[in-house]
């Protein structure tokens, strides 16, 4: 009876594993079958195998898998529906597979055998709202060869518009002539072309309003509103809530403010909230400026009138400030220096054109720590943040020090996930977590943003470091890589961004230490426009330590002694930029 129970558990026990055996299989974890991926040529697949043994073919094409079952492959796609077969192998079993990836369609190539207008080419698509002196722009695609002519409905007609060096494309501008006037008119073309004796006609979805009418007044809705560099492009500079804006052009959903007779920005809708029309801007009189003494800072009032766009730039070399205010008038007769000020040297102002007041306010010291400026009853405020104070030079760098260490994702923004499913959040958290331990253990009081799988909105992340007294802000990420891009093409690990000059010197001592701690590939510092980099109170960076997708790096990601090494080298990358700093306490 033993005999025969052990023979039966040897069986039983075993049975499992031949199931296993007899069931390879394969996960795509990106792109899930409901992801809609751009127009692209290739794209990235990320996944597993089990057993992590097996081998694997996608398409017809050898795929490597890692040791633990991870793989990422490069394939080729077509636009809509493609789906990729799968086969994966395994003890002599062979299991076959389907995946289905969605892909957003390309627009119709242009052939010089068909007479026609590509439809979904026109640009652009948006209402837009234009005034005497603007540029209209627009474009198509059609037939290679022919000629287009256009108009705009009391502005223009029958306005020739030329062929590019691309092929089938077509471009337009025309400038709005002084009083002109049109009224939700809408750009329509013609096509004629020597190989066919019919013409096409077609007609933009948009519409154009040129009006000469007065600037709208708006106010900013909320805080750290963007203004960007041109609709739809690069953020440019922030503005506080209830700043005034004069709004005189629109494209779609964004809205074109006027900051000069030379300087124009675009803001999003949901941005500003306009005042009844008719409603009379102020421009800001700016008047006394004077110096304050703080006990950890140093306080610049700029009084004025009206909360009026400004920006702010920061000079390393010779040190300075620069303040630029829009629709401000100067009637600075009064400077009035704080005594025993470590950092004013002298402030200049200059009426620099219509409406434009700059504030120069040159250094004594550089950098700054850091510094925060928002609009207080009568006046705009500058504070520029001293570095930290040591009690004693005996004192460790660390000691005392409030260093705010944000997990980067969580919730609605779950960021990268690797072959084998690992979440970014997680282990983001768990370097996090050993980083606050290395920190306290040498005297640090750490402010967690983010303590577990709570969403904390990106937005709000900056906040709570300011708000809870932090002098450090580290955001800890690990990389992915964006749709379309070889994961071959070059070496991918470790990465560091700030983004104002007074971060530059964190970033650099923390991008040397992953060198020394690490051994993957470096892809170096950079300068990032990223949220929580854009922090101006204190020195703020943003670290990739390694791709998740990456299934090598995966694995090292998923281990305590490579977490541990990420960690220790955020540490000794802030104990550096502390050791620089250690004498340069405010004079």
């Amino acid at each position: 009876m033993r005999i025969r129970s052990l023979w039966l558990s040897f069986v039983f026990g075993y049975l499992p594993l031949l199931a296993a055996a007899q069931e390879p299989s394969v996960t795509i974890v990106y792109p899930s079958s409901s992801t809609v991926l751009p127009v692209l040529e290739k794209t990235l697949v990320v996944g597993h195998v089990v057993p992590s043994t097996a081998s694997l073919q996608i398409g017809g094409q050898a795929v490597s898998v890692h040791r633990t079952g991870g793989f990422i492959t490069y394939l080729p796609i077509s636009p809509g529906e493609f789906v990729l077969q799968m086969r994966v192998e395994a003890g002599g079993v062979v299991v076959q597979s389907t995946h289905t990836l969605r892909s957003a369609e390309a627009l119709p190539s242009v052939s010089a055998d068909r007479f026609e207008i590509v439809g979904g080419s026109l640009q652009p698509v948006e209402d837009m709202t234009l005034r005497s002196g603007d540029w209209l722009f627009w474009g198509l695609k059609a037939t290679p060869g022919g000629k287009v002519r256009c108009g705009v409905g009391g502005l223009f007609s029958d306005w020739p518009v030329l062929e590019t060096r691309e092929p089938g494309a077509y471009r337009g501008a025309y400038r709005i002539g002084w009083k002109s006037r049109a009224q939700e008119a809408r750009i329509h073309c013609s096509l004629t072309h020597p190989r066919f004796w019919w013409s096409r006609e077609i007609q933009f979805p948009g519409t154009v309003t040129v009006t000469d009418e007065s600037h709208r007044v708006a106010r900013v809705r909320t805080g750290n509103a963007v203004v960007r560099t041109a609709a739809g492009k690069g953020y440019w500079f922030f503005l506080p809530a209830r700043t005034q804006v004069l709004v005189d052009g629109q494209k779609g959903r964004e809205f074109r403010i006027w900051l000069s007779p030379s300087e124009r920005g675009w803001m999003n809708a949901s941005d500003l909230e306009f005042e009844p029309k008719g409603s009379a801007h102020r421009p800001a009189t700016i008047q006394t400026v004077e110096t304050r003494r703080k006990e950890n800072s140093t306080q610049i009032l700029l009084a004025l009138d009206e909360k009026v766009p400004f920006r702010i730039r920061q000079i390393l070399a010779p040190p300075a400030f620069e303040i630029t205010f829009y629709q401000a008038v100067g009637h600075t007769n009064w400077m009035i220096y704080a005594s025993k000020d470590p950092w004013v040297r002298e402030i200049f102002w200059e009426q620099l054109g219509e409406g434009i007041y700059q504030a120069r306010i040159a250094l004594s010291q550089s950098p700054a720590w850091g510094y925060h400026a928002e609009y207080i009853p009568g006046a705009l405020s500058l504070e520029i943040r001293d570095a930290p104070r040591w009690k004693s030079s005996q004192d460790h760098l660390l000691k005392g020090r409030v260093i705010a260490v944000d997990a980067g994702h969580a919730g609605g923004s779950p960021g990268a996930y690797g072959p084998l499913g690992t979440w970014e959040g997680d282990v983001n958290l768990q370097i996090a977590e050993k980083l606050k331990t290395l920190l306290e253990r040498q005297g640090a009081r750490v402010v967690m943003v983010r303590k577990g799988p709570e969403e904390v909105p990106l937005e709000i992340r900056p906040a709570v470091a300011w708000e809870q007294g932090a002098e450090i802000y580290l955001s800890v990420h690990n990389n992915a890589l964006p749709d379309g891009k070889d994961p071959f093409a070059e070496p991918l690990g470790y990465s560091v961004f700030y983004y104002h000059p007074h971060s530059r010197r964190l970033a650099q001592e923390v991008h040397r230490a992953y060198g020394k701690h690490l051994s993957i590939p470096d892809n170096g510092l950079r300068y990032g426009d990223l949220l929580v980099t854009r922090l101006t109170e204190m020195p703020s960076v943003l670290t990739e330590s390694a791709y998740l997708i990456l299934p090598e790096q995966e694995e090292m990601l998923l281990s305590e002694a490579f977490q541990m090494k990420c960690a220790m080298a955020m540490r000794d990358g802030v104990w550096s930029f502390l050791r620089s700093y250690r004498h340069q306490t405010p004079r």
